[in-house]
């Protein structure tokens, strides 16, 4: 990231605290709890290192493309590859096709990153945390820091369809968080075509189950978000 680049970013930053300062509200008001709020969002966004952030965002292993194997051959490329498919076949896919994605690092300064702008600083995210007493003994990602993820992560895995120019994110059909993801691990996707629909304007609708995993040892085999995640393409 340029000196310019980095400045421009920072000046942005200044005017979001300043919008956040409290206006006059009286005490038990809006106003009053972004004040009291608004010195831990100073030190969140205070924390973020831009120039670390945008190299995660550089280092992403790649994953391998989906397969239409059986549910047997899940994650093996004994179901073949494939590339762009029609929309009969990806209809056909539903219950077979799987695919891995890469991974991302949920560095230190993509969470503080992630406080800064969602105005969530608390102590258990912050690089300070084990020290502070943290049950998890390490700093930990923002739950929902961990599912935007899987738009960039699971999406990454999916053909092109041919005749769709544009896909969109429909939202969930259900989420839980099931581990904690803590500083350093890196997160990959394991995602499942469940059903595909066609909808109206031409396009069709994927539900894809999705389980992010995380290269932490502690957790082991569990995943640290499962979600079901619906995506509709449209010609």
């Amino acid at each position: 990231m340029s000196a310019s680049s980095c400045e421009r970013v920072q000046k942005r930053t200044a005017r979001l605290l300043v919008q956040l300062a409290p206006q006059g509200a009286s005490s038990g008001g809006a106003g009053h709890a972004r004040g009291r709020s608004l010195p831990l969002l100073r030190e969140a966004l205070a924390r973020v290192d831009l120039e670390s952030l945008l190299a995660d965002g550089e280092h992403v292993a790649a994953g391998g493309a989906g397969s239409f194997g059986s549910a047997d051959e899940a994650g093996s490329s004994s179901g073949g590859t494939v590339g762009a498919v029609n929309v009969a076949e990806w209809v056909a896919g539903a219950g077979s096709w799987t695919a891995v994605s890469g991974a991302v690092a949920v560095s230190q300064a993509r969470i503080d990153a992630f406080s800064a702008v969602t105005l969530d600083p608390q102590w258990i995210h912050g690089a300070e945390a084990g020290l502070a007493g943290s049950p998890y003994g390490t700093p930990i990602a923002h739950g929902f820091l961990v599912l935007s993820l899987l738009s960039p992560l699971a999406a990454s895995t999916l053909p092109p369809i041919k005749g769709m120019g544009m896909g969109i994110n429909y939202g969930l059909n259900r989420v839980r968080f099931v581990a904690p993801t803590r500083v350093g691990a890196a997160v990959h996707a394991s995602v499942a075509l469940a059903a595909v629909k066609r909808i109206n304007g031409g396009g069709i609708e994927s539900v894809l189950d999705v389980s992010l995993v995380s290269s932490d040892p502690a957790v082991g085999d569990k995943p640290v978000v499962v979600a079901q995640w619906l995506v509709r393409h449209y010609p």
